[in-house]
């Protein structure tokens, strides 16, 4: 079941975790966690909702960015039920970014909360900081894009726990079975073994059997 959000706090680790390893909107603290569950949840510790970069400029419009990610910690028990897709959603949040390329103006709202402002012109952007759960978030953003695309680069990035929002599977891909994005393919792709249902090795099979 889809919980929304609670607000993160700026630089310090705030309240209780969700369980360890980055799973939260799973078992509740202490509740032991089936194999099955342990494995899923080390599958799809993060999932992937949506991502928008807007020129929002009122006199130049790509003077100024608002870039939005919007991202969810799968619900374990469901995981571990063998549900899959939109079954499976659990605690999930978003981070927007704020920039006036002109003026400097750096502003990062997470779940709606202020976590970071300042003023600062450059053709680069990061900060990073822990949210509820001990989950550490870091945002990249640069002012251009590359002419020459150089592998692995992005205009716009999210790492939650080092894994970048990009690599992450999507909210339908929850629970399949066979390789997920950050694995082997692009992200939102889902193989033929995946469609027909089709059983994979056990080395990439951690769910139900069709």
């Amino acid at each position: 079941a889809y919980r929304p959000g609670t607000s993160p706090s700026a630089g310090a680790a705030g309240g209780s975790g969700d369980g360890a390893g980055g799973g939260g909107g799973g078992a509740p603290s202490g509740q032991p966690v089936s194999p099955t569950g342990r494995a899923f949840a080390q599958r799809f510790p993060v999932y992937q909702i949506d991502f928008t970069s807007v020129a929002s400029g009122k006199k130049i419009a790509g003077t100024k960015r608002r870039i939005r990610w919007r991202f969810g910690f799968p619900n374990r028990e469901a995981l571990d039920a063998g549900e899959t897709g939109t079954s499976c959603r659990g605690e999930e949040h978003d981070v927007t970014i704020v920039w006036s390329i002109t003026s400097g103006k750096r502003l990062i709202l997470a779940d709606g909360q202020e976590v970071h402002y300042s003023m600062a012109r450059g053709a680069k952007m990061e900060f990073s900081w822990t949210m509820r759960g001990n989950h550490v978030l870091k945002v990249v953003a640069n002012a251009t894009s590359q002419m020459s695309q150089t592998p692995g680069f992005r205009q716009y990035d999210l790492f939650i726990d080092g894994q970048s929002f990009f690599t992450m599977p999507k909210v339908y891909e929850l629970g399949l079975k066979g390789p997920i994005a950050s694995e082997a393919r692009a992200p939102g792709v889902i193989n033929r073994a995946d469609r027909s249902g089709r059983a994979l090795p056990p080395s990439s099979s951690y769910g139900p059997s069709p």
